[in-house]
């Protein structure tokens, strides 16, 4: 519901989201200030142009304490960017004097009033995200996409009301969020992620699952999340469950819960995802690579039937037409017979082993994996035993490339590269017919790279020169 602002603003981080803050608050002649904590802001000379942009400052602002203390005279609300801890000295400073801190996510949902689909979890977000609000469509529903990927979510209040908002939402985004009620909601799995910023696992875990309590209808995936949840006010609500490993003709006198959501093998060896008992669909129809993205198409299907729109002959022609998205288990060419995938995305371990898993699942050869780069603090002993299995040679570059060999890639073949061009000639001496490569950091990119995109275009670039 739509809340009116009166008082004195200040965004905090001035980036794509701190633009699209500004940009709204000067719509609606509210006065500002901004600052960001680099001497350099992408988009600081945009904003200062603003007319209700009152003052700008960049700049590490812990070492001007006393100044920063006048700066926020008449100060009632902080707008920060998700990029932008909410820690340290300044923002001790903030919290003595008790002004309220909150994000984009929150000022939306203080005006929004169509309904929100919202999605959170360490891996998958954007491809559900996507294909949720592409589903959507297919069914006739007009839906507009957002939050942590494309599209800010202030700039969707540019546009007509929709029927629906499908928004991905990060933990970061989540932190100063509070008046946010989706309609339905998810989060798809938690697995060890931005320890560079949370104190604990705990912390993070307990962020994103802040979510849940916001939503209306929850979407649970039970090969995530099997036990029933300890929050007693979750298991009120009404759930729709998801599982690849799970029975779905299980009751609730058995040990295992009923899945709504399931996928299955029939006779000739082929396997279905059902709803219930019904088959609705081949795996094999979908187009997206691996088989944690079958887990994904599922958690869409059930996200849309959370809101009353289900299966019909629309959503399955979407599904067998949906490729994924760029950077995320993406098919980016074939050489020699082997295969090769871009999952640039996959920034943390978590998303590493979901990615081998899957594509081991769908592929008949072997797995060399290219990886390496900024961890992020990030143990990377969960992937000893997933690499053992599923590879047969690794591939490493980047800062943390030395790490990453110590504590997860031992006893495997394995070589250390300078650059992508290196690394996917490497992989390909490795590979053989019926192999496939893949891109799967476990690591973010930026000790060599401006961003994720930038390392999967790269490492495009150079399959592509191979197929040419």
């Amino acid at each position: 519901m739509k809340q009116a602002i009166h008082s004195k603003q200040l965004i905090i981080g001035l980036g794509k989201t701190g633009l699209s803050c500004a940009e709204y608050l000067n719509d609606q002649a509210i006065a500002f200030k901004a600052m960001d904590t680099r001497k350099v802001a992408p988009f600081s000379e945009q904003i200062s142009k603003l007319q209700q942009c009152e003052l700008m400052l960049c700049g590490d602002p812990n070492q001007h304490l006393e100044a920063m203390d006048q700066y926020l005279e008449n100060i009632s609300q902080i707008i920060v960017s998700p990029g932008v801890a909410t820690t340290g000295a300044f923002f001790d400073l903030i919290r003595e004097r008790e002004i309220n801190i909150i994000g984009d996510i929150e000022l939306f949902a203080r005006e929004v009033e169509a309904p929100v689909i919202a999605i959170t979890g360490s891996n998958g977000k954007s491809t559900v995200t996507q294909l949720t609000g592409e589903l959507l469509e297919a069914a006739g529903k007009n839906v507009l996409i957002g939050g942590n990927i494309g599209t800010p979510v202030l700039d969707l209040l540019k546009q007509a009301t929709p029927e629906y908002y499908v928004l991905e939402l990060s933990s970061f985004q989540l932190e100063t969020t509070t008046s946010l009620r989706p309609v339905a909601g998810t989060v798809l799995n938690l697995s060890r992620d931005h320890l560079d910023r949370y104190a604990s696992f705990e912390d993070y875990c307990a962020v994103k699952m802040s979510l849940l309590d916001a939503c209306e209808n929850i979407v649970v995936n039970k090969d995530e999340f099997p036990e029933p949840f300890e929050n007693s006010d979750l298991m009120k609500k009404n759930q729709i469950t998801i599982g690849l490993y799970q029975d779905s003709t299980a009751t609730e006198n058995t040990t295992a819960a009923k899945i709504d959501y399931s996928r299955e093998q029939h006779e000739g060896g082929k396997f279905w995802i059902n709803k219930a008992e019904q088959g609705l669909f081949l795996q094999e129809d979908l187009k997206i690579a691996g088989l944690h993205n079958v887990g994904n198409a599922m958690v869409s299907l059930a996200l849309c039937s959370a809101v009353g729109v289900e299966f019909n002959v629309a959503i399955h022609e979407k599904l067998q037409q949906f490729a994924g998205l760029k950077h995320r288990c993406q098919f980016v060419g074939e050489s020699q017979g082997v295969r090769f995938y871009n999952d640039s995305k996959a920034t943390n371990v978590g998303a590493t082993i979901a990615a081998l898993k899957g594509l081991a699942e769908t592929t008949s050869g072997e797995l060399i994996l290219i990886a390496g780069g900024d961890g992020k603090g990030a143990d990377f002993t969960p992937l000893a035993n997933i690499f053992k299995r599923y590879l047969s040679a690794l591939v490493l570059l980047g800062q943390d490339a030395e790490r990453l060999l110590q504590e997860a890639g031992s006893g495997i073949d394995s070589v250390k590269v300078d650059d992508m061009g290196q690394a996917v000639l490497a992989a390909l001496k490795y590979a053989k017919a019926g192999d496939a490569v893949i891109l799967a950091p476990a690591c973010a990119s930026f000790d060599m790279y401006s961003g994720f995109e930038q390392r999967g275009d790269v490492f495009t670039s150079q399959v592509e020169a191979l197929v040419a």
